[in-house]
């Protein structure tokens, strides 16, 4: 009994921590996450210690500090310790072998004067893993920052060169989405990286399918040069997003008219959905309305000025709003987004379907595959369910067989 509700407090935990790390956009997660991986260590320690060690795959090297400072099981700080200080180690170790490119555990190492460093005592504590021979704290210091210092030269971190002034020396080739949008106005107003800036921006957006495209279209913090190539990219890829659209829902949305019943719940879940399948109607030279109070209402806006029709859809949102689409006098189907309840038709159409993105999303791959590490399939479960649902099917084969050959007879 006890072991069946420790496996189920188990599954429950790898459930929660699982959807933490795939939908965390920064490094630092809740308090309670940290504690709930130390409750998975507690209830199951091989299980624990596999979490923990592939923390830096499935989230960032500060993720060990942020347990470390959360957790009181001091079993799991010296594993900790230890982890850390044979990789900093080994990097420093390899740092001059061309080839070798070290963690990024360096990154977020606790500097002297950081604040994690004095909640936990870090470098001093961490001495012991790394160069217990040093008995001179100063000393020990002076060369925790000589080593910090070489390997962050190594890894040629942008957020070092940021921080020092030196922006002209980013390598945007190897600089991260995440990096970018963080620095972008910095990026923005240097006129050596601007070219190249925006040429990454190209690169990025135009991979992007209909829902990554719309969601940054929607966002409310876009610059100039962003807004400039989400244009020139909807104009390449318009015609990609209409099929694109086809193919999951079968919507022609050449032959389609689209009504807006805006209401709050669409605008704060779905707006990029809005934003999208408005501006591809008009693009197909088809119509769309508002509903507003009680009144349909044609919006009129230009395709080739897209964000235009962000400002005409924004101030039409209604919270209450009866809704009639008969107003409409249109000879073609009409695609209807709305959280009523409608009756359709062949021609009225309400918007009922979950789109998916072809994207691939590579930290939900490595989450998935540290999952199944956890909680692998024990296929001989599988192989033994599949017997005994044969076993039947069998037996009526064999009783079939048998009742012929009498017949026949």
């Amino acid at each position: 009994m006890f072991k069946t509700s420790n496996k189920n407090k188990e599954e429950s935990i790898i459930l929660l921590l699982k959807e933490r790390f795939i939908n965390s956009q920064y490094p630092e997660k809740q308090s309670y996450v940290y504690e709930k991986i130390e409750e998975l260590y507690k209830l199951n320690k091989n299980k624990g210690i596999l979490f923990i060690k592939s923390l830096y795959e499935i989230g960032t090297w500060k993720d060990y500090l942020l347990l470390l400072n959360i957790s009181k099981d001091q079993r799991i700080k010296k594993y900790i310790y230890n982890f850390l200080g044979k990789q900093f180690l080994y990097d420093i170790k390899n740092k001059d072998n061309p080839k070798y490119k070290p963690s990024l555990l360096v990154k977020w190492l606790p500097r002297e004067k950081s604040n994690l460093n004095k909640k936990l005592n870090f470098i001093y504590n961490f001495r012991k893993y790394t160069y217990p021979d040093i008995e001179d704290l100063k000393q020990y210091k002076c060369k925790y920052r000589k080593e910090i210092s070489s390997l962050c030269k190594k890894l040629d971190i942008t957020e070092i060169k940021i921080c020092s002034k030196n922006i002209e020396d980013i390598n945007l080739k190897t600089i991260t989405n995440k990096c970018i949008n963080k620095n972008k106005t910095k990026l923005e107003e240097n006129e050596k990286l601007k070219i190249q800036y925006q040429n990454k921006l190209y690169q990025t957006f135009i991979k992007y399918d209909f829902i990554y495209f719309f969601k940054k279209f929607s966002s409310n913090k876009l610059n100039d040069s962003e807004k400039s190539i989400l244009r020139n990219v909807y104009l390449m890829n318009q015609f990609t997003y209409i099929k694109e659209i086809l193919k999951q829902t079968k919507i022609k949305l050449y032959d389609t008219d689209l009504l807006l019943d805006l209401t709050k719940e669409i605008y704060d879940n779905e707006l990029y959905l809005v934003y999208g399948l408005s501006l591809l109607t008009i693009t197909c030279g088809n119509k769309v309305y508002i509903n507003q109070n009680q009144n349909i209402r044609e919006l009129d806006f230009c395709s080739s000025q897209i964000f235009n029709i962000r400002d005409k859809i924004t101030n039409q949102v209604q919270n209450t709003n009866l809704l009639n689409h008969n107003l409409i006098k249109s000879n073609k189907k009409i695609l209807i987004i709305t959280t009523k309840n409608i009756k359709t038709t062949d021609k009225i159409i309400k918007w009922d379907y979950t789109l998916k993105s072809s994207m691939i999303n590579e930290k939900k791959e490595k989450i998935s595959i540290i999952l199944n590490k956890l909680y692998p399939v024990k296929k001989t479960k599988y192989s033994l369910l599949l017997i005994i649902l044969l076993i039947p099917l069998l037996f009526y084969c064999i009783t079939f067989s048998i009742f012929n050959n009498i017949f026949n007879i």
